[in-house]
């Protein structure tokens, strides 16, 4: 049984982005920081993730991370710089900034093929519903038609595949969230 959620219409952030320690720890500038320099890299790529981009000026920077900063002038060294991008008053991570762009394009790939394949699907079964998938719209209506009528208007209702279950079909339809309903 999984639970079906409300589209959200703002794509959701990347969780995490992908470092293999043995590329990392082959890097000469790396293995020849200092572990102040090494930890401080990795806090700004944790969050250069999340946030992107981060200010270039030290103070900011100092005051954004928790650090004194002096601490941070002395563990921001040429070695560390090497692996971002300063420019325009701000600190960016190339590889990070690649490897975001990469996750984008292939969750839209993903999207479009999802999207072609659920056409065709159910054009085959409808010729009238070809156009529905071409709009989060026409997505939304086709859901709505094809959820049960005791299932319309609920936000977070629950899909069943019938499988193994010792429940009737019927049974399972009035299911929601574990709950007979009426």
């Amino acid at each position: 049984m999984t639970v079906a959620t409300p589209r959200s219409k703002q794509p959701r952030k990347a969780p995490a982005y992908q470092e293999y320690a043995s590329d990392r720890l082959a890097n000469k500038e790396f293995r020849m920081m200092s572990l102040e320099e090494r930890g401080l890299l990795f806090t700004l790529e944790l969050e250069l993730w999340h946030n992107v981009n981060l200010p270039a000026d030290e103070a900011s920077l100092s005051k954004l991370l928790g650090l004194d900063p002096i601490t941070l002038a002395a563990a921001f060294s040429a070695p560390v710089r090497s692996f971002l991008r300063i420019q325009d008053q701000q600190i960016t991570c190339p590889e990070l900034d690649r490897q975001r762009d990469e996750q984008a394009f292939r969750r839209q790939r993903q999207s479009e093929g999802g999207r072609q394949s659920a056409g065709k699907l159910w054009s085959e079964r409808d010729p009238k519903t070809i156009d529905m998938f071409d709009t989060d719209e026409g997505l939304a209506h086709l859901q709505t038609k094809l959820l049960a009528p005791e299932m319309r208007g609920v936000e977070n209702s629950v899909q069943i595949t019938y499988s193994s279950s010792n429940q009737s079909a019927p049974a399972l339809a009035n299911t929601h969230f574990g709950k007979e309903t009426a």
